[in-house]
């Protein structure tokens, strides 16, 4: 009997560690990184610095590494791993970015990701293969963006420009705007120049910014269909606007509006999407009544630009 009770709890035992070991690579396995995007940064002599990201619900204490390949068998080349940085505002659906160079001339570019210690590339595991993760399939970057800025040019107005230094099957550029790096709307297309081996520049001019803080960001899409975003550019207006509005957000289909007293005569009140059309507009006499209800049952839910005259525009939200 004491032999079979010692077998019986080895056997137990056992069992435990059987158990244990499934929940530990049923949480490990749950960890695998998915590669997201890549974007251009910028262009360093004849080498192209990337932006790769990632996404990977990591543990506490554990971070993102990334390395790419290039080339073609059995002559790959190898940029060694790059340690990331968590970054869930900066492209959609990712919440890591690894900043990697490679050579302009590469070709058949593959990333790999591997979960490490943070900010380190040390304790690396979950390593996602390369097969898997091919993210240019031949042939150099389609775009090569040198550079991409936002100012304020004048009152609500904000001026993007860019320029590329090479083109290939370029369609055209979707300029987003947001005001709160997360609510981002298309609001305007430049066409691209096909392909192209000069430096090219575009503008784009946006009329309604609103007061405070803008980001603006682009979307290279090619010829085929696939896009590729740029980082964000943030402007501050510092136009305060006198208006005040409430509640906002608009949770019904009424909001007060409150002029200042310097408002006299009449006054313009016009709502604007974030494409900058009027979806909106009365006319006032400032002079008879400084708090009036604007009704919107007739705008649909979402994020508007509200401007009196000629103040600066209100981020307005309804629903």
């Amino acid at each position: 009997m004491l032999h079979w009770h010692c077998a019986s709890n080895l056997f137990i035992f056992m069992q435990k560690i059987y158990f244990t070991l499934l929940l530990v690579l049923s949480v490990y396995c749950a960890q695998a990184t998915t590669y997201i995007g890549y974007q251009v940064l910028s262009y360093s002599g004849n080498d192209v610095n990337l932006r790769i990201w990632s996404n990977c619900p990591t543990p506490f204490g554990d971070g993102v590494s990334a390395q790419l390949r290039y080339g073609v068998n059995p002559s790959y080349s190898y940029t060694g791993f790059i340690t990331g940085i968590y970054d869930d505002t900066g492209y959609p659906g990712a919440n890591y970015r690894n900043d990697i160079t490679v050579p302009g001339s590469a070709t058949d570019i593959y990333v790999e990701l591997a979960i490490c210690d943070y900010g380190t590339n040390n304790n690396c595991y979950n390593y996602t293969g390369f097969p898997a993760q091919n993210f240019v399939a031949a042939g150099p970057l389609p775009v090569t963006l040198l550079s991409f800025e936002a100012k304020k040019t004048a009152q609500n107005t904000v001026e993007l420009t860019w320029q590329t230094a090479m083109e290939r099957n370029n369609d055209y550029f979707e300029v987003e705007y947001a005001t709160d790096m997360q609510q981002w709307s298309v609001i305007g297309t430049v066409d691209g120049s096909e392909n192209s081996g000069v430096v090219r520049t575009y503008t784009f001019v946006h009329e309604n910014a609103a007061s405070g803080d803008n980001y603006y960001r682009l979307r290279q899409v090619d010829n085929d269909g696939r896009a590729e975003y740029t980082v964000a550019r943030k402007v501050v207006v510092d136009n305060k606007a006198t208006t005040k509005v409430s509640p906002n957000p608009v949770l019904d289909a009424q909001v007060n509006i409150a002029l200042d007293k310097t408002n006299t005569g009449t006054a313009q009140i016009r709502l604007f999407d974030l494409m900058g059309r009027v979806v909106l507009e009365r006319m006032i006499e400032a002079e008879n009544q400084q708090v009036f209800t604007l009704d919107l049952s007739a705008v649909p839910n979402g994020v508007f630009l509200l401007q009196v005259n000629q103040e600066a525009a209100i981020r307005l939200v309804k629903g």
